[in-house]
């Protein structure tokens, strides 16, 4: 099982909580791999000096692309946030959200830098910062998940020399829990 960014995200949910919904697949499973995995939202604004909030005032890309598409996502996932998100969004961000919902992250932020949009000139909802989104979808960080990968498995998880989009810290404290919990687990960078 393996996963890049968002598809990493997914591929760690699927594995933790695998025991769960696929118990058949743990003897089957060989390795799980991800990379560049967002375990946590919320780290990826702390890399900005001037925090969330003015990420969400001034901010043009990519942070805009990234709580947009997380917004979206959330949306889709979660029938109780799709009428909130989409009654957040401005005339202007209906427009850019019709256009970018189906984009990968890559796609979506050079479309939004195009368009030379601040968050708050799409949304009037910080996503970043609205709890209620958090506490709805649980999503407020992968690291606050209680479940553990099967034991046999071996996981890597890998991450560029250079990222000023995804911080390494939440995911090596994932890992390292795995890790800690008996399961066989791998950090490198590429």
């Amino acid at each position: 099982m393996q996963g890049f960014s968002g598809g990493a995200m997914a591929t760690e949910a699927a594995l933790i909580n695998m025991n769960s919904y696929a118990p058949a697949l743990n003897k089957k499973l060989v390795v799980g791999l991800m990379g560049g995995t967002p375990s946590s939202p919320w780290a990826m604004t702390k890399p900005f000096k001037k925090g969330a909030d003015y990420i969400y005032r001034n901010a043009r890309e990519p942070q805009v692309a990234v709580v947009l598409m997380y917004g979206i996502g959330l949306a889709r996932d979660y029938p109780k946030l799709a009428k909130r998100f989409t009654n957040s969004l401005t005339p202007r961000g209906r427009k850019i959200v019709s256009r970018v919902s189906n984009m990968c992250i890559t796609e979506a932020t050079s479309y939004i830098t195009a368009q030379k949009v601040a968050l708050a000139d799409i949304t009037n909802v910080n996503w970043f910062l609205d709890k209620d989104m958090a506490r709805i979808s649980g999503a407020e960080s992968l690291t606050t998940w209680k479940g553990l990968p099967p034991k046999g498995p071996h996981y890597y998880s890998y991450f560029g020399a250079v990222d000023n989009m995804v911080p390494v810290g939440p995911q090596k404290a994932i890992m390292g829990k795995w890790r800690k919990n008996g399961r066989w687990v791998q950090e490198f960078t590429v």
